[in-house]
């Protein structure tokens, strides 16, 4: 689907006729074509005056653009576009700012997936927070689910031992970063991880106390953590099935664990003391 009609006024044409090219070289596969419409495409910005109507223009341009990136080899021509777009100094208004931190998040979430340093079960959880975060509408995430994400995300870096993933999301991806930095942020400053499980465990059991649904929610914190990481291993194994034992195993622990049991987190304190604290 082309965005401009054949027609428009004279003056939106040269991002009509670019656009449509830039669409045509994307379905041929024609990288190095498109890399020059799209260089085009950022001169011919450069020079417009920019008004209301260009800019809610613009933002749909940025969406059509950003769905391309289907497309492996247009992920970094698109990331170059979004730069060049959020270094103008005239795109200052909020609904373009915020478009444009989208198409980062978008862009990012593209590298991201091809970034084999990081693993594939941690991708696809913050691939599903980050577009809730950026798309509550559209991600297919209500805010019960998000909680529950987020604190899979926790436990994923800290029980498994991979803090230093957070760190390195921080750096390499901030705008997928940013999706998570309210939970992470300070756990990475002051190591307080078991304060934050233990709150998005509070949030989860009361919003399904809250919840109009026909399903049964926890309704205690301990019956939180075992419903969690019965989701949380039942999902590890789903993308690493030869950790199906170790998955089993540990889920074990969190579901017969007694106060004055070792917390099955490995911190070496009793679960009283641990992610059995009373908050």
């Amino acid at each position: 689907m082309r965005f401009w009609k054949q027609g428009s006024n004279k003056e939106n044409m040269p991002w009509e006729e670019l656009l449509n090219s830039i669409q045509t070289n994307v379905d041929d596969d024609d990288a190095k074509e498109c890399s020059k419409n799209m260089d085009s495409l950022s001169l011919c910005l450069n020079d417009l005056y920019m008004d209301e109507d260009k800019e809610e223009k613009l933002v749909y341009l940025i969406r059509i653009l950003s769905n391309c990136q289907k497309k492996e080899w247009f992920v970094p021509i698109f990331g170059k576009f979004i730069t060049f777009l959020d270094q103008d100094y005239y795109l200052k208004t909020d609904d373009i700012k915020k478009e444009i931190d989208c198409a980062f998040a978008s862009n990012e979430s593209y590298l991201f997936d091809l970034d084999e340093e990081f693993e594939t079960f941690f991708k696809n959880m913050i691939s599903r927070i980050a577009a809730f975060f950026y798309d509550k509408e559209g991600s297919g995430l209500d805010e019960t689910s998000a909680i529950v994400t987020k604190w899979m995300i926790l436990h994923y870096a800290f029980d498994e031992g991979n803090k230093d993933v957070l760190t390195k999301l921080k750096n390499t991806y901030p705008h997928l970063y940013k999706s998570v930095a309210d939970i992470v942020g300070r756990v990475l400053v002051k190591e307080i991880s078991v304060y934050e499980e233990n709150r998005l465990v509070d949030e989860f059991v009361q919003a399904g106390k809250e919840a109009d649904s026909s399903v049964k929610y926890p309704e205690t914190r301990k019956e939180a953590y075992d419903f969690l990481s019965s989701i949380y291993y039942t999902d590890l194994v789903k993308t690493h099935p030869l950790k199906k034992e170790e998955a089993y195993e540990r889920a074990k622990l969190w579901e017969n664990v007694k106060m004055n049991d070792l917390c099955p987190c490995g911190s070496g304190k009793k679960y009283k003391k641990c992610h059995g604290i009373k908050g």
